[in-house]
């Protein structure tokens, strides 16, 4: 169970919200198309929270229109939204390059010998 987790976190997934008439055909439609579903919670006549994967959630859009659902991102988790957020931040990729260079040279250096003999 761990290691699917993982692996989902690993890829990205989305928490999507479906409202509309008809989410159980939205939910066929998505497993006809081989698109990925999971943690299927109904909150209530014309809505329900679930989870997709990124590449899932694109292949989502023409399975809405056709079922009549509306679909929103509620969260967007896993690594690869967690590293767009340091994308354009050129500070942070300076000092995580500025540390693993002053790391690396400091491992490298020997610091103090101490030799002592009776």
């Amino acid at each position: 169970m761990f290691l699917v987790y993982l692996w989902n976190y690993i890829r990205g997934y989305v928490i999507i919200v479906v409202t509309g008439r008809s989410i159980e055909r939205f939910i066929n439609i998505c497993s006809k198309r081989q698109i990925l579903l999971w943690d299927i919670v109904r909150n209530d006549n014309d809505s329900a929270v679930m989870k997709a994967s990124r590449a899932g959630f694109r292949l989502m859009r023409p399975a809405a229109k056709k079922s009549g659902c509306r679909v929103r991102i509620r969260k967007k988790c896993g690594w690869p939204f967690f590293i767009g957020r340091f994308k354009k931040r050129k500070g942070f990729k300076a000092g995580l390059f500025l540390f693993i260079a002053i790391l690396s040279l400091s491992t490298s250096i020997i610091w103090d010998i101490e030799i002592t003999a009776e």
